[in-house]
């Protein structure tokens, strides 16, 4: 039980971190974008 209780947090933590990185990178995008459209005013 505590070896399925183990593997379950771990997938849940790699989910997390997978959710962060992804968003991180569209963040990224998103401010690329907003640069760029203040440098063409």
């Amino acid at each position: 039980m505590l070896v399925t209780m183990i593997i379950l947090i771990l997938f849940l933590l790699d989910c997390i971190y997978i959710g962060l990185f992804k968003g991180a990178k569209r963040a990224d995008i998103i401010m690329a974008k907003l640069a760029k459209e203040e440098l063409r005013k």
